[in-house]
């Protein structure tokens, strides 16, 4: 278990984006504010933390906006689902059927999800 939680602290201390997906940071939930906050608190690397989540009452976004003051973070209001359907419909490869993906185009369908459905934490 050290040894896990070990690489995934090295693997966010290195991130140049960090992505995280349908996660609504509870309150209660010590040891993921301890690693995120260890991780990224020097990281030199860090480009852009972008949050996609539902918050139907805005406490998601709030709680986010109050733990993180990385100045490029970004939160999306959207179920997991209509993110990843965005950037399935967006990265289908023309000609191909709809089960080979061209991942070329997942930064491309990235930003322009946050552009359309994000804002800034």
């Amino acid at each position: 278990m050290i040894a896990t939680w070990s690489e995934a602290h090295k693997c966010l201390q290195t991130a140049n984006e960090l992505r995280i997906i349908g996660y609504s940071l509870p309150v209660a939930d010590a040891y993921i504010k301890y690693l995120l906050k260890s991780a990224v608190i020097d990281s030199d690397h860090l480009k852009h933390i972008d949050i996609v989540c539902r918050d139907s009452d805005g406490a998601t976004r709030a709680r986010y906006k109050d733990f993180i003051t990385f100045k490029y973070a970004r939160f999306a209001n959207s179920p997991v689902e209509g993110y990843l359907e965005t950037l399935k419909q967006r990265t289908i490869a023309r000609g191909m059927d709809n089960q080979q993906m061209d991942f070329n185009q997942l930064e491309t369908a990235h930003e322009d999800f946050f552009a359309n459905e994000g804002r800034d934490l």
